[in-house]
Formats: structure tokens, C-alpha cells, sequence
């Protein structure tokens, strides 16, 4: 399990450890700076990015204070050491791509510690953040780069030795080429990531009146220790609770007030080192939503993660349509026997043709959900969309795509929006301020939307989520009330 997720994490860190070993420690011409201060900080990083995704749903290490900026003082003594080896024995070719790369990622490292603090960016910035998550998508797992932490990458030292075979010139050519491939990119990659960002300014304020009520809230995980006060999932903003629980959660000593309660499943902690089949994971969120039906009676409950996307990702059921209905007609049955008043939810996470048909299954039998409706978050130009409905704009053409499907397929059911954010650690500060408002703003002009949920008092990847943002808290207070008593 751990392997299959983190392979190409594991593997650099693994090769990038052998190399600097090498380079600094074992080869004659190192110096004792290199030895007691370049790879000490290495070690001690690569075990806070293992920590961090064999934990995955706990708190990052990134977040104490300090932690953080780890990474930009490991890359600074590496690249001074990267020039002192230069300057020692004289530049080589394989020098140019391990320079770029260090100082490319002290950079990069160094914005990622300042947006984890909290700081607000700066256009260049924010650009250069959202530049570093994208080579991070390239180089690592595209489902899983902005789960854990928002960073696995560690500096590189130059050899000082002069390779005497030709197995040593070939071995030594892999890490510059990594290297190369990192600097490559964070160059190619700067002017589409400009585009991308720019989208965020355009986005339209949220409504300061209401014309009508609109049930939504904040999803938070109480039972999680990504909240300093787990007390204060009482109170997030919006006019329902909403919580992210595991689906083995016994459903005890959880934050309740009047409002109504919406509630979804997501996997175990357990399972990020180790899978069940798929027969006992289906089993362990269809028992886990009967229970949890019956504790807590939430109003709505979406029994399993997003089927396009974080099934995948996190319980690994790999379902086609047509057995997701079956699956959710089951599950539905069963909460409907214990919590009569609890209604089924579904959200889907992506508009390809797989969740078409998705949708068209779920939306054809009245027997499974209730309520469906998109995730809308931020494209970009590793997805492949074309320029014009990359960043901010990608949520117009999912809320474009379901008004079609709306339309054109079987009846649907409610329609809500079941999850909208930005990841504060790939877009920066201000542009999940304006991406959220937006969300807001778009749900305001589309009646056929009856609900909004937002994704992350803490977001998907324990940073900040909205939890720090006091314009954004006023946003969703703003929404309409949904009644006391519901």
C-alpha cells in the first residue's frame, strides 16, 4: 500500500540519501560542514515527509512551528556546498541541472514555509507556489500530491571525486537528470502557472442578500486531531454542521449543537498503510453509515467518498456505475431502516464520461440518493484543460457540464454543491479567499443548486484550510438561515 502511493517519494528520498552520503560524507575531498550540517538536515526531513504520509489524516509535521522552514535551511547549506565543490575542483557539466535545482527548490521551499505560516503572498509568489505543486503532480502520485504535506523534495550535493569508470559516469548521470527535469519544469511551467493565477482576480464577490435559503456549512473533522480545539467544530460558520468522519468511527463524544447535521464517511486511519479487499472495505462503510445513522441522525450523509475520485484514492473501489447504484440502493435501505429522516448524498469530484454515467445511474433510481452534486475546485494545466477554463474558471465549466446533465439525462434528484475550496498550499492565501467567495457567488445565481457545502475548516492537506480567514468566516455567516430547529 505504502509503496503503491508513494513510490517515486520513496524512491528519490532513498537515492537522494545514497548520493549526498556519497558526495559528502564518504568522498575524500568532503568537509566536515557538509557532514555535520547538509546531511544531518536531510535525514531529519525525509523523516518528516515519511511521517507525514504514514499518518496521513493526522496533523502534518509541517504545521510546528519551525518545521516548516526545515526545508529552504536544508536546500541553502546544499547549494553553498554545490558552489564550494565548483570552485574546489572546477565546474563539470553535471554541476549546471544540481545549482538550478537547489536553488529552484530554495525558493519554492522557502514560499511553501511562509504560506504555511500564514503569511499572505505575493502575486510572484502565489505563482511560484502553485509552480511547485504542479512539478510536485509531475514527479510524484497526481492523486495524492496535496494530501499529505506540499512537500518531498530534498537538496542534492555536488560530487567532489571524478568518476574512474564508465558504471560510475552512467550512475552519476541519474540524479543530475532528476535535477534537470526539476528546474526544466519550475521554468517551463512559471508562465502557465501566471495564467492560472490570474484567473482568481475575476472572481465574483459573494452576495451580500439572499432571495432565498440556501442550507450550507463547513466540513470539518472533529474527531481528528487537526483541530487545536476540537470544541471548535461546534461552531464553524454556515447553517448546517458538517463533518468528515472515518467510517469506523464509533460516533461518541462528538461537538453537537441544533443544527442540522451533514455527514460523510471517509476511509480509516489505518488504511493508509494497508488496504482491505474491496467486499470488506464496501462492508466497513455500509456498517460504518448504518451505525453512525443511528447515533446521530444527521440529516444527510454521504456513506462513501467521492466514487470518481476519492474512492480511488482512499479505499481503492474501483466500482462501475452500475455497481455504485447497487451499492448506494443497499446502503440507502439500511440508514433509511435506522434514521428514516436521513437523506442519501452523493458528490462527484470530476465530468468525465465515467461520471456521466455515474451520474445517469444514481440519478435514474430514486432509490439510492437524494441529493448529488459536484466538488468544485480550481483546474490547472497539469488536468489538460485548455487555457481558458484552467484555475479559478474551471468550477464555471463544471457547473456548466451539470446544468447539461441535468437537462439532457434522467431526472436528478436535489442538486447540491458538496464540496468547493482551494487548496491553501497549491493556490496560496488570497486565492482561496476569492475562489470560495466565488463558489458562493455561483451557487447564489443557479437556483437549480439547493445547498452549498465547503471543503475545509482544515483543507485536504491539514494546513489551513478557512479556519484563519475572519473575511471568509463573515462569508458563510452570511448564508441564509436554514431554521434553528432542523
Amino acid at each position: 500500500m505504502l509503496l503503491s502511493l508513494h513510490g517515486a517519494l520513496l524512491t528519490w528520498l532513498l537515492v537522494a540519501l545514497i548520493w549526498n552520503w556519497r558526495a559528502g560524507a564518504r568522498e575524500g575531498g568532503g568537509r566536515h560542514w557538509e557532514r555535520w550540517v547538509v546531511l544531518p538536515l536531510q535525514v531529519i526531513a525525509t523523516g518528516v515527509l515519511l511521517r507525514d504520509r504514514l499518518v496521513p489524516h493526522e496533523s502534518s509535521w509541517l504545521l510546528v512551528p519551525g518545521v516548516a522552514y526545515l526545508f529552504p535551511l536544508a536546500f541553502a547549506p546544499a547549494l553553498l556546498q554545490n558552489l564550494a565543490a565548483i570552485r574546489g575542483r572546477g565546474p563539470r557539466l553535471i554541476d549546471i541541472p544540481i545549482v538550478l535545482a537547489n536553488a529552484g527548490l530554495l525558493l519554492c521551499t522557502g514560499v511553501a514555509a511562509l504560506s504555511l505560516s500564514g503569511t499572505r503572498l505575493s502575486r510572484p509568489e502565489t505563482v511560484l507556489l502553485y509552480d511547485y505543486s504542479v512539478l510536485q503532480i509531475l514527479l510524484g502520485n497526481s492523486r495524492l500530491a496535496l494530501v499529505s504535506t506540499l512537500a518531498w523534495h530534498v537538496p542534492v550535493l555536488c560530487p567532489r571525486r571524478t568518476p574512474t569508470s564508465v558504471r560510475q559516469v552512467a550512475v552519476g548521470l541519474v540524479v543530475p537528470a532528476v535535477c534537470g527535469f526539476v528546474a526544466m519544469m519550475l521554468v517551463a511551467m512559471h508562465a502557465p502557472a501566471e495564467r492560472v493565477m490570474a484567473t482568481f482576480a475575476g472572481e465574483e464577490p459573494a452576495p451580500a442578500h439572499w432571495d432565498r435559503d440556501l442550507p450550507g456549512g463547513v466540513f470539518v473533522r472533529p474527531a481528528s486531531s487537526d483541530l487545536e480545539d476540537p470544541a471548535r467544530s461546534a461552531h464553524a460558520p454556515g447553517t448546517v454542521q458538517a463533518w468528515v468522519l472515518p467510517a469506523d468511527h464509533p460516533g461518541i463524544d462528538l461537538p453537537r449543537d441544533r443544527r442540522a447535521l451533514v455527514l460523510a464517511l471517509r476511509a480509516p486511519d489505518d488504511w493508509a498503510l494497508s488496504r482491505p479487499d474491496r467486499a470488506v472495505a464496501l462492508a466497513v462503510f455500509k456498517d460504518g453509515a448504518e451505525r453512525l445513522a443511528r447515533m446521530l441522525r444527521p440529516t444527510l450523509l454521504l456513506p462513501f467518498p467521492d466514487p470518481d475520485e476519492a474512492a480511488l484514492i482512499q479505499a481503492d473501489l474501483r466500482l462501475t456505475p452500475g455497481e455504485w447504484r447497487a451499492a448506494y440502493v443497499e446502503v440507502a435501505a439500511r440508514v433509511r431502516a435506522v434514521s428514516p429522516e436521513t437523506r442519501i448524498g452523493c458528490a462527484l469530484s470530476t465530468v468525465g464520461e465515467f461520471t456521466r454515467g455515474l451520474y445517469r445511474e444514481l440519478a435514474r433510481d430514486t432509490a439510492a440518493v437524494d441529493v448529488l452534486g459536484p466538488r468544485l475546485q480550481p483546474g490547472g494545466t497539469h488536468e489538460g484543460v485548455s487555457s481558458h477554463r484552467s484555475g479559478a474558471w474551471w468550477a464555471d465549466s463544471v457547473t456548466d457540464t451539470w446544468n447539461d446533465w441535468r437537462r439532457d439525462l434522467p431526472p436528478a434528484p436535489a442538486l447540491w454543491v458538496l464540496g468547493a475550496g482551494a487548496s491553501h498550499m497549491a493556490f496560496g492565501r488570497a486565492a482561496q479567499e476569492r475562489f470560495v467567495e466565488g463558489c458562493v457567488a455561483r451557487v447564489s445565481e443557479r437556483p437549480w443548486l439547493e445547498g452549498l457545502l465547503i471543503d475545509g475548516w482544515r483543507d485536504r492537506g491539514h494546513t489551513l484550510g478557512i479556519a484563519w480567514s475572519r473575511h471568509l468566516v463573515g462569508v458563510l455567516e452570511r448564508l441564509p438561515g436554514w431554521g434553528d430547529d432542523r
